[in-house]
């Protein structure tokens, strides 16, 4: 998630040599230069700051989208987002663990967990 944090404030950056600062701008800089990590509320942020749509309509699209990926892994299926990764399931054998607190030996069960694998375009990004 840090490629986002990184992308974001140079989009920003962007934005203020491309537009007059505003004050929504000056809100969106601070916030985004300040974050670690980029949230939803950022990403939504950003993106209406580019394009011509309502927040509320970037949260609906970041909504579908989710919940979209979400459905295709839970059915077992792969989603590739061309430039940008793939998305899969990945199953995950059962192992043995130390529980930190105890020093016991515990059986970690076998599960299902999602995987994501950065696509070409993505990779060079963050070179």
């Amino acid at each position: 998630m840090l490629f986002f944090s990184e992308k974001l404030e140079w989009n920003v950056e962007v934005i203020h040599t491309q537009f007059p600062t505003s004050g929504r701008d000056a809100i969106l800089e601070r916030q985004v230069n300040t974050m670690a990590n980029v949230n939803k509320d950022a990403l939504v942020s950003s993106i209406v700051a580019k394009i011509d749509l309502s927040k509320k309509d970037v949260e609906a699209v970041i909504e579908t989208m989710v919940d979209e990926i979400t459905n295709a892994l839970r059915k077992g299926d792969k989603v590739t987002i061309t430039g940008f990764g793939t998305f899969r399931v990945s199953n995950r054998a059962a192992r043995e663990g130390i529980n930190p607190q105890t020093k016991a030996k515990i059986t970690i069960p076998a599960m299902t967990v999602p995987k994501f694998t950065a696509g070409k375009t993505l990779k060079e990004a963050v070179k």
